[in-house]
């Protein structure tokens, strides 16, 4: 899982970040002690916007602490991060920075899957979703009768139609796969 870890620069965010890659998770961050100094907002893409993390594949946004800054301002990133529709998870005190995450990305599976289940018309779906680059994966599972073997590719190609023209910004592209096959 790649993560966007949001909050002020410090021990906390630090240590959410390193407890994270110690699981062996991606961290990226808006904002780094060198482009604090390169830039009056700090974020990393405003001198160059190829360094900007949402440019990435990132799965989730931590927020770590109250969410702000002690200037009183969102940390840099949240506007970002909310913008792209990315999950948010928000590290409180005694949870663990990977258990707040996968939290977050199964409250975005259930959200996709009652989606699904409301264009599509059926109840017997369930969808996982990944990020990648600048797509989207959608894993369908749902019961699919064995002796129509076309049936699998019809399902996919409306969950298709379904969501490609209303995809989160900076997501470009969607993939289906369908599993569930009824022997």
């Amino acid at each position: 899982m790649d993560v966007l870890v949001l909050g002020p620069q410090g021990a906390e965010v630090d240590e959410a970040a390193q407890k994270l890659t110690a699981a062996g998770h991606g961290v990226h961050r808006c904002v780094t002690p060198e482009s604090a100094l390169d830039s009056p907002a700090g974020c990393v893409g405003a001198v160059d916007h190829s360094a900007c993390p949402l440019g990435g594949p990132i799965d989730v946004a931590l927020m770590v602490g109250d969410g702000t800054t002690s200037e009183g301002i969102a940390p840099m990133g949240l506007g970002c991060a909310t913008r792209d529709h990315l999950p948010l998870a928000t590290l409180l005190d005694g949870e663990t920075a990977v258990a707040a995450c996968e939290a977050a990305l199964r409250t975005r599976d259930t959200e996709w899957t009652d989606r699904l289940r409301a264009l599509l018309g059926r109840d017997d779906v369930t969808c996982h979703t990944t990020r990648h680059l600048s797509g989207l994966h959608l894993a369908i599972d749902a019961d699919i009768p064995a002796d129509d073997p076309a049936a699998a590719g019809k399902l996919a190609t409306r969950a298709y139609d379904a969501v490609r023209n209303d995809l989160p910004r900076g997501l470009t592209t969607v993939d289906v796969s369908v599993t569930g096959f009824d022997l």
